[in-house]
This record gives C-alpha cells, sequence and structure tokens, in this order.
C-alpha cells in the first residue's frame, strides 16, 4: 500500500473543499474568489500533466486548457460585474443557442478527433482527413 495519495484524489479532494467552501462562506467576495480558484485549478492540472506526461501531440490537452480558462474569464467577468460591483452586463435576452450549438459541437468533434489520436476509428486519422 503506497504511504501517499494519487495526484488524481488529491485533485478531487481540493475540488470537493472548494465545492464546501463556496457554499459556506456567506461573503460574496469569498464566493467569486473561490470559483475563480475552482475555475482555474483544471488549467493548472492539464498543464502540469502535460508538462509531466510529454505527450507527443500535446495540442488537444493545450486547446482543454485555453477553453476552460476562456470559460472561468467569461464566468469572473460576469460574477464581478454582477455580484461584486452590480453592473448589469448588456447580454441577449435569450442565449442564442441555435446558432452556437453546431459550431461549439464540430469544434469539441474537432479536438477529440486531433490528427493522430486513435479515438477516431482506431485509424490514427481525423474524420476530416480520411
Amino acid at each position: 500500500m503506497r504511504p501517499w495519495l494519487p495526484w488524481w484524489r488529491r485533485f478531487l479532494g481540493l475540488g470537493v473543499a472548494l465545492g464546501v467552501v463556496y457554499f459556506a462562506v456567506p461573503s460574496p467576495v469569498s464566493k467569486v474568489m473561490t470559483w475563480g480558484v475552482a475555475g482555474l485549478a483544471p488549467v493548472v492540472a492539464i498543464l502540469v500533466g502535460v508538462r509531466w506526461h510529454r505527450p507527443a501531440r500535446a495540442g488537444a490537452w493545450l486547446l482543454f486548457a485555453a477553453g476552460q480558462a476562456a470559460f472561468t474569464v467569461g464566468d469572473m467577468i460576469f460574477y464581478v460585474n454582477d455580484y461584486l460591483l452590480h453592473h448589469e452586463l448588456p447580454l441577449p435576452p435569450r442565449p442564442p443557442t441555435a446558432s452556437t450549438w453546431p459550431p461549439t459541437r464540430s469544434w469539441w468533434a474537432g479536438c477529440c478527433c486531433w490528427p493522430g489520436r486513435a479515438p477516431c476509428g482506431g485509424t490514427g486519422r481525423a474524420w476530416w482527413t480520411r
């Protein structure tokens, strides 16, 4: 039996602890800071994992990290303006899901079927290069 916990269990424990802290603290400032840390933790974990394991093609992993970072930055802009500054952002009245769904799914499919990866039929080639 190992005397230490694997890294993924430590990261899972950090996520649970951040979730408890988020709901336990009453201050909006603390909630926004906790949300930011919880959003950037996966970015750090992905970058550390890419550096540690050095995959032959790290591009997809870096895209996942960039996507998570962009999502967190967008959330933080919204939460700081809404909860801390009490400014209403000029958002559309309804999200344009019908217009954003196909490009988003195409982008995720491209990330998952990155050239040289086996999940796309086991050929190691993306579906658009066949």
